[in-house]
């Protein structure tokens, strides 16, 4: 059998593209893995007015993360509450009699209709001498409009539109209240509870912010009535800079001792995390640590605390230095503390991403 002639080597398709990089280090490469993602899933995607491709059924579609739903109708709450119940009935095993053999007819929340969030926040811990707080609340309001074609007809598309309410909030009041920002459509629900310091210290005020949508739900409207891209901020009031927000739980605070988890392991982490403190905690949503800014995070990110070795020897604790803040605090090298890991909220960051 004569020999087969040998066969050139087939290039890769990629072999015949030029490959050229952008200069930068891991820091730049891990920063624009987090912005894609967050473009991706919370968005917007492109840019504070965009506007989504015609073949998109809506911004519910497109984004996954970061949104508020409009109140359902009473007859559609009855039958999630309905839903609830049996769910729990059946949980707790409370299972009717009868013969095992045939389904049971039950009413499931997936049946009754789609469960989202209406409502996101966040709550603190400020010293009773702070009296006003400077909160922003932002979102994306997305609408359906007619758009020219090459072809002169018209078509329907989904545009966003950026909304900013910026307002101030006085705490001093022990009485609850809502503070309309866009008349009864969407609301900020205010608490704010007083508690008497220890040992003599300095009174405090816990507070709570809510972002609710109080719209209700219409066929007609569809995305229309919903709120994308939430998010809530508060700084203290004049200055933006003061560090006046308490850590939730400092392990090394003598009056925090009672609060001590009973199991071991979950008290071996408090020790280990010590440095890495909350001053807030998120519902629905998660929030980003920090001493002058408390503010709602829907985004995988992470701030990563390093313990850099120091000149003399030994290593030291940023988040350390910045827990009892006596004077100037020289941040240490970029090399230490990186922030931005693109990783889930961990001790830095409490409550689960928002969902629909």
């Amino acid at each position: 059998m004569p020999a087969q002639p040998a066969q050139a080597a087939v290039p890769h398709p990629l072999d015949e593209v030029p490959q050229t990089f952008k200069s930068g280090d891991s820091y730049a490469v891990r920063d624009g893995l987090v912005t894609y993602i967050r473009r991706d899933l919370l968005g917007p995607w492109d840019g504070e007015t965009e506007t989504l491709p015609s073949a998109s059924s809506g911004p519910r579609d497109r984004y996954l993360v970061g949104m508020l739903g409009p109140r359902p109708h009473a007859s559609k709450a009855d039958e999630i509450a309905l839903a609830a119940a049996q769910s729990a009935d059946t949980d707790s095993g409370d299972e009717s009699e009868g013969d095992d053999s045939e389904p049971q007819d039950r009413l499931t929340p997936q049946a009754a209709g789609h469960i989202w969030a209406s409502s996101m926040g966040l709550s603190f811990t400020v010293p009773a001498s702070v009296g006003t707080l400077s909160v922003v609340a932002r979102w994306g309001r997305y609408t359906q409009s007619e758009e020219a074609t090459d072809q002169g007809t018209t078509r329907r598309v989904w545009s966003r539109e950026p909304v900013e309410h910026p307002v101030d909030i006085d705490v001093t009041g022990a009485a609850d209240r809502v503070v309309p920002l866009e008349g009864d459509a969407v609301a900020l629900d205010v608490q704010v509870r007083h508690h008497a310091g220890n040992g003599g210290g300095e009174d405090l005020r816990i507070v709570e912010l809510a972002l609710v949508n109080r719209q209700e739900d219409s066929r007609e409207a569809r995305d229309a009535h919903w709120l994308f891209q939430t998010s809530l901020e508060a700084t203290a009031f004049p200055d933006d800079q003061a560090a006046v927000f308490y850590p939730v739980d400092d392990p090394l605070d003598p009056a925090n001792r009672s609060n001590a988890p009973e199991d071991a392991e979950d008290r071996r982490l408090r020790l280990l995390y010590r440095d890495s403190l909350s001053h807030a905690k998120g519902r629905n949503v998660a929030v980003l640590r920090g001493r002058s800014r408390a503010s709602t995070l829907c985004r995988p990110a992470a701030h990563t605390t390093g313990h850099c070795a120091r000149p003399g020897g030994g290593r030291t604790s940023h988040q350390r230095l910045r827990r009892h803040p006596s004077g100037p605090v020289t941040p240490p090298p970029r090399s230490c503390v990186r922030q931005g890991a693109t990783v889930m909220p961990g001790p830095e960051a409490s409550g689960p991403l928002a969902g629909p």
